[in-house]
């Protein structure tokens, strides 16, 4: 009884965009046509068991795509990856140097400038990292010899305090000027 049961389940014959024929035990869609299993002879007679599930296609993963092929026009896009996942898509060797070939006389031009384009576009990137390498190294040794004024004027302000009681006005004066120069230049850029 469990034998008919499982006799009696539907299969579906599709067909997949690219018109390959596929089956199924459920429904796959608006284009599932389903058929009637025969039983013991009874049915209809197109009844076909599904293929069996071995695979012609490769299962590794295809090559990445080479870095300029972002900038080939579409048309020369599609053949690199046409060709490039070939092996994967299970072409045959004819087909593979039939899409190769095709890809190299109608897209050599255009691959020569996409890999220029992808060239100057990363020495431009290395160009933009070294000049900002450079403005920190500027902008750090700048902070170094600002650091090493602030401690000179620290170091001459602390030696005139200690002398204060034998300064005349004038050199008071000094002083505090030089006291009002270092709290602008050194504390205020703490």
């Amino acid at each position: 009884m469990l034998a008919a049961a499982g006799a009696q389940a539907a299969t579906y014959r599709c067909t997949a965009p690219d018109g390959s024929v596929q089956y199924a035990d459920r429904p796959c869609g608006q284009t599932a046509a389903p058929i009637a299993p025969t039983v013991g002879g009874v049915g209809p007679s197109r009844y076909q068991p599904p293929p069996p599930r071995t695979s012609s296609l490769n299962t590794t993963a295809a090559p990445r795509a080479p870095e300029y092929a972002v900038h080939l026009p579409p048309d020369c896009a599609q053949l690199e990856e046409a060709s490039r996942t070939a092996y994967q898509r299970g072409l045959r060797g004819d087909t593979l140097r039939s899409v190769q070939n095709d890809f190299e006389t109608k897209c050599e031009v255009q691959r020569r400038r996409a890999q220029e384009r992808v060239s100057e576009e990363r020495n431009e990137r290395e160009r933009q990292y070294r000049d900002r390498r450079q403005e920190e190294r500027k902008a750090e040794d700048e902070r170094g010899k600002t650091a090493q004024q602030c401690d000179q004027m620290r170091s001459v302000i602390a030696d005139r305090r200690a002398a204060v009681a034998t300064m005349d006005a004038r050199q008071k004066e000094l002083l505090h000027t030089l006291q009002d120069q270092y709290n602008r230049s050194c504390l205020d850029r703490r």
